[in-house]
């Protein structure tokens, strides 16, 4: 299929043809300890069926299957979605492990926006992570976010670390490749 189709592919009618990529995919690293965890959907709410309502509940019913289906193929790794906001109470209740996303440019708000996750993190009786931070560009710099995800022993992943030749060069990076 042509990449401009794959941001439609949430509908169930896709799923009998993703569900055998799932299982092909995850079934070769079961119980491999090079996997940390199975990030099912990457932001939900930032594809182009996510602007309709209609659209929304069917990203929603694609992330429900697909972590019920990776939890099933592969019980011996975690299952996350990186949600692009501290909030993942739609999820909550569907992974192991509870992940956001935070661009925050300042440390009050970045503080602010990691406490909502932690809060639900604590309520569900679940660890959580920071999925991707840090874009200097965007008021997301190194030395302000890395001592507050110190503070909250925060786990996380560092977005865009190289410097690369794609959109988001002006915003990020510390290395070149």
């Amino acid at each position: 299929r042509d990449v401009a189709d794959l941001d439609g592919r949430v509908g169930e009618a896709e799923f009998d043809e993703l569900d055998v990529y799932a299982q092909d995919l995850v079934s070769r690293y079961v119980g491999d300890e090079r996997i940390a965890l199975w990030d099912v959907m990457n932001e939900p709410m930032a594809t182009v069926p996510s602007r309709t309502d209609e659209g929304k509940a069917q990203v929603w019913g694609f992330v429900a299957h697909y972590c019920k289906l990776v939890k099933r193929l592969d019980p011996t790794h975690a299952v996350t979605v990186g949600v692009s906001t501290e909030d993942n109470s739609k999820v909550v209740d569907l992974v192991d492990v509870l992940s956001c996303h935070s661009y925050a440019p300042s440390d009050e708000e970045l503080r602010a926006k990691l406490s909502i996750t932690k809060q639900q993190a604590a309520e569900a009786g679940k660890p959580w992570i920071v999925s991707e931070c840090c874009a200097p560009g965007w008021g997301s710099a190194y030395e302000m976010v890395l001592p507050v995800l110190r503070d909250f022993g925060a786990g996380h992943t560092v977005w865009e670390v190289v410097i690369g030749r794609n959109q988001f060069a002006p915003i990020s990076g510390l290395f070149y490749p």
